[in-house]
């Protein structure tokens, strides 16, 4: 009984460590002063080069939540993750850069 307790934790362990598919990730709430000295166009083009960067760190976050998957079925660990391949934090951070950018474009009306 108790090694059933323990391997369940372990497991359960395991599995929380496994890369958040990027659809899961929430923006960290970021203010938008930060943008609210550029002009238009300055926000427009960062704002781009944003989306951009949250399209690819998405595309990683999804290869990456994909092969831990995998790798917590074929050998019980999550190999993408424990190697450092979980960008989370790095598209939870792009997720409200790009959230500031577009509130200030608004607040602008641009």
């Amino acid at each position: 009984m108790k090694s059933n307790v323990l391997a369940a934790a372990g497991i359960a362990a395991t599995v929380s460590a496994c890369a958040t598919p990027p659809d899961k990730i929430k923006p960290i709430d970021l203010p938008n002063n930060a943008y609210m000295s550029r002009s238009c166009g300055e926000i427009a083009g960062e704002k781009a080069t944003l989306q951009a960067r949250v399209k690819g760190l998405s595309e990683h976050q999804a290869t990456a939540a994909k092969n831990d998957a995998w790798g917590v079925f074929m050998l019980g660990v999550p190999v993408y993750s424990m190697t450092g391949g979980d960008r989370g934090k790095d598209l939870a951070v792009a997720k409200g850069q790009l959230g500031a950018a577009d509130r200030a474009l608004k607040q602008k009306g641009c």
